[in-house]
C-alpha cells in the first residue's frame, strides 16, 4: 500500500513541481519570443528616426529654397510615418502580451486545478454509472 502512496507523491510532486517549473520556463521563453518578434528594442531606439532610412537630400546647385523646403518636408514625413508605424508596433505588442498573460492564467489555473477536476469527473462517473445516486 505505500507503493502506491509513493507513486501518487511522486505524481504531485512532479505536476506541481517539475512540469509547473518548465511550464512558467516556457511562457518565459514565448515573451521573449514575442519581445524579439515585434522588435521593441529596435522601435523603441528608432522612434524618431525616418522610415527605412528613406531621405531626401538636397545636393542642387546655389541656394534653392524651395528644393530645400521640399527636401525638409519629404524627411519629416518620412519621420512621422515612422513614429507611428513604430508605436502601432509597440502597441499590437503590448495587446498581445496582455493577451499572452491572460491566457497563460487561464492555462495555470487549468494546469493546478486538472488532477481534482479529473478525480472528480472519475468520482462521479461511477456514483452515476453504478446508480448510486
Amino acid at each position: 500500500m505505500t507503493e502506491g502512496k509513493d507513486l501518487s507523491l511522486m505524481f504531485i510532486s512532479w505536476w506541481y513541481g517539475e512540469m509547473l517549473t518548465a511550464t512558467f520556463d516556457y511562457f518565459k521563453h514565448l515573451l521573449a519570443y514575442l519581445y524579439d518578434f515585434f522588435s521593441v528594442k529596435i522601435c523603441l531606439s528608432t522612434l524618431f528616426s525616418v522610415w527605412r532610412r528613406d531621405t531626401v537630400t538636397y545636393d542642387g546647385p546655389g541656394l534653392n529654397i524651395k528644393a530645400m523646403f521640399e527636401s525638409m518636408v519629404l524627411n519629416l514625413a518620412s519621420i512621422i510615418v515612422g513614429f507611428c508605424v513604430k508605436i502601432g508596433t509597440l502597441i499590437t505588442y503590448l495587446i498581445m502580451t496582455a493577451l499572452f498573460f491572460l491566457l497563460m492564467v487561464a492555462y495555470i489555473l487549468v494546469w493546478i486545478f486538472f488532477p481534482l477536476i479529473i478525480a472528480g469527473l472519475i468520482y462521479f462517473g461511477l456514483k452515476y454509472s453504478l446508480g448510486l445516486r
